[in-house]
């Protein structure tokens, strides 16, 4: 029955879905410049599933599922150990002290708490820029509640870490909205973060905040860039990508609305 019980949860767990990313991957401008900084070289974005194998776990990979076999995925790892300077001397498996699996980030946004101690915390009234601190570990820079860079760290994502804090303003904005992205349901508003993956009257109050503010043709960030909150419109109402929140948004909201949700 113990045996049985394992076999069950891990059914369980390989038949999760994947977290949600809106805007889907590939459509961020964020995106590109999250790679051009270096970080898609261990976080890469797209991988397809192995084939159905009857012994998945013989060490010749493959999926124990039909439904799970060749599938284009966006984990954003690359599955292998590095050393970026996050090290507890731990030695584990093939892990040195120093080394650590590349985390998938599909689904960070709706993560509790970062960095395999937990140590960076993204509470209810975070915003993108509480990823910054883990940025900040990849070039073995502390974090204010981490301590880091253990002695004989190779810091391998420093040239990635020095080029993210070259950034402008525009496009340091932009990769962190990317990052905001892997986690987030379409329509689901960021007024309180990181959302709950519902579609709800909270989502539809926001909704119609952005029409209010913007129409057809109009991002109604631009229309009033004095409002910081418009800045979502467009990143999480823009349902059909064309750089607006307008009446066919609204129609695919509707879609998707729950009021009893």
């Amino acid at each position: 029955p113990g045996v049985e019980k394992i076999d069950a949860f891990t059914d369980f767990q390989q038949l999760l879905g994947v977290p949600p990313q809106w805007p889907p991957q590939g459509t961020l401008p964020g995106e590109t410049v999250f790679n051009q900084v270096g970080c898609g070289a261990c976080h890469i974005a797209t991988w397809t599933t192995g084939l159905l194998s009857p012994q998945p776990n013989n060490g010749a990979g493959g999926a124990a599922f039909a439904v799970l076999a060749n599938k284009t995925i966006h984990p954003y790892s690359d599955w292998l150990l590095h050393d970026i300077g996050t090290g507890d001397h731990i030695v584990f498996g093939d892990a040195t002290g120093l080394e650590f699996r590349t985390t998938p980030l599909w689904g960070l946004r709706q993560r509790v708490a970062l960095l395999h101690t937990g140590c960076v915390s993204l509470g209810s009234a975070s915003t993108v820029e509480g990823f910054v601190p883990v940025i900040d570990a990849h070039g073995c820079v502390p974090a204010a509640s981490c301590e880091f860079s253990p002695p004989g760290s190779q810091c391998e994502a420093q040239a990635s870490y020095a080029a993210f804090n070259a950034l402008a303003a525009a496009q340091r904005t932009q990769l962190l909205d990317f990052l905001g992205s892997l986690g987030r349901k379409l329509f689901d508003s960021a007024d309180s973060w990181p959302g709950d993956l519902r579609i709800n009257l909270d989502d539809w109050f926001f909704m119609t905040y952005c029409i209010a503010n913007g129409g057809p043709g109009r991002d109604p960030e631009v229309v009033n860039p004095s409002i910081p909150q418009l800045h979502d419109c467009r990143l999480g109402f823009d349902s059909d990508l064309d750089g607006d929140t307008d009446l066919r948004d609204v129609s695919d909201f509707l879609i998707l609305f729950n009021p009893d949700e």
